[in-house]
Parts: structure tokens; sequence; C-alpha cells
């Protein structure tokens, strides 16, 4: 059996640093995307609780957010 030196020990547990960091942006987007989305669900509610209960305001104020998002670029994340 070979025994490890330290310095390959060490070049591993930098590797599995470096690993371990790739995988957080990923995650993080991940998240990112899913709150958007919900944040889109929200918006979409808001619309068809408005044209249901007759309430324009709510319907108004979902397309407003709809178009917002829209708007932005991809990667940027709009504050709603």
């Amino acid at each position: 059996m070979q025994h490890e030196t330290p310095r390959v020990i060490a070049q591993q547990s930098v590797d599995e640093a470096k690993s371990a960091k790739q995988d957080e942006p990923e995650e993080s987007v991940t998240r990112l995307l899913k709150d958007f989305m919900q944040k889109k669900l929200a918006s979409s509610n808001l619309i068809l609780k408005g044209l249901v209960t007759d309430q324009l305001a709510l319907v108004s104020k979902g397309t407003d957010e709809l178009l917002a998002m829209s708007k932005h670029k991809k990667g940027e994340h709009p504050q709603i």
C-alpha cells in the first residue's frame, strides 16, 4: 500500500475545495431562478384574481409587475 505525501493530500484538499465552490454558484442560480419564478406566479395570480373578482386594479398591478420582470436583462434580478 502506497502512502500519500502531505503535498498530494494538500492538493486533493484544494481540488475538493475548488469543486465545492464551483457547485455553489449553480445552487445560487437555481435559488434565484426559483425566487424569480415564484414572483412571476404571484403576479399571474394577481391578474387571475383581478379578472375573476372584476378588480381591475389587481390586473393592472399584476401586469405591471410582469412587464417590469420581462424588461430586465438576463442575469439581472428585479426588485419587486
